[in-house]
């Protein structure tokens, strides 16, 4: 999260800009390591989630847009899971270390966010594993009248 001080006298601080959040287990040994997204309009690839960036350059989405979102991670027998909109859904794995999925971006314009969730495979099949997670959250906005400037409130 970026924030900066609103004039020298107010005091007051506003939200400028933000990161993507990332979560990891102890012990980790699953890593995403990419993540990319797109749509009609947008296609763009992660790679560090700590890289800051401005409002204004959070990734846009226009309304009841396809989202395609494809992960890749250091294994390719990892479970990977879509986090959005109250859901959970399994991601296609690709075979190749890759995972796919497509969901609609939604009719409401308005910030909103989906997680990643990559999970070894023993997490889930392997009763003695150890539990082991990587997650991205990532923002974006779908386009509307929601007003995007460079600080908020």
């Amino acid at each position: 999260m970026v924030l900066v001080r609103n004039g020298a006298t107010s005091g007051r601080w506003r939200f400028a800009g933000t990161s993507l959040i990332d979560v990891t287990s102890q012990p980790n040994t699953v890593q995403i390591q990419s993540v990319r997204i797109q749509t009609s309009t947008l296609d763009t690839t992660l790679t560090d989630p700590a890289t800051p960036f401005p409002l204004r350059e959070v990734m846009r989405v226009d309304p009841l847009d396809s989202v395609r979102v494809t992960v890749t991670t250091n294994h390719t027998d990892d479970v990977v899971l879509l986090h959005h909109a109250s859901h959970r859904r399994v991601f296609r794995n690709n075979g190749d270390g890759t995972y796919t999925i497509k969901w609609v971006s939604g009719a409401l314009a308005g910030w909103r966010h989906f997680g990643i969730d990559a999970l070894s495979r023993g997490t889930l099949f392997d009763d003695t594993a150890a539990y082991d997670s990587n997650r991205w959250y990532v923002p974006f906005v779908v386009r509307g009248s929601v007003a995007l400037g460079d600080y908020y409130p």
